[in-house]
């Protein structure tokens, strides 16, 4: 009897352990998994920040897309008034030395 007691208290002990053990294994995945979702939170976090981020250097280089087109075409307008604008300066020049020519000829 004393002997079945005896194993009867082994048995409960080394139960206790594994109880024990089990438990502070528990505790630690819980730990984990805790800091798996912070982790997991703060990077869905992070990655809709940098979306926000992307979306708009993309809106800012459609919007230096759109000015630069722009510049290009007020800069083509910009040159073909000149180009007749100096044609018509030139023609006037031309017009004023053949007149001059004239005069010159006729003394």
């Amino acid at each position: 009897l004393a002997s079945e007691e005896s194993q009867r208290r082994t048995l409960e002990a080394a139960c206790r352990g594994e109880e024990a053990e089990i438990s502070a294994r528990v505790e630690a995945a819980e730990r984990q998994l805790a800091t798996m979702e912070g982790v997991r939170t703060s990077l869905e976090e992070q990655l809709a920040a940098s979306g926000r981020v992307q979306s708009e250097l993309r809106q800012h280089i459609e919007a230096e897309r759109g000015g630069r087109a722009e510049l290009e075409i007020a800069g083509q307008r910009e040159l073909e008034e000149w180009s007749l604008r100096n044609e018509q300066v030139s023609g006037d020049l031309r017009g004023r030395l053949t007149s001059e020519r004239a005069e010159v000829e006729k003394w």
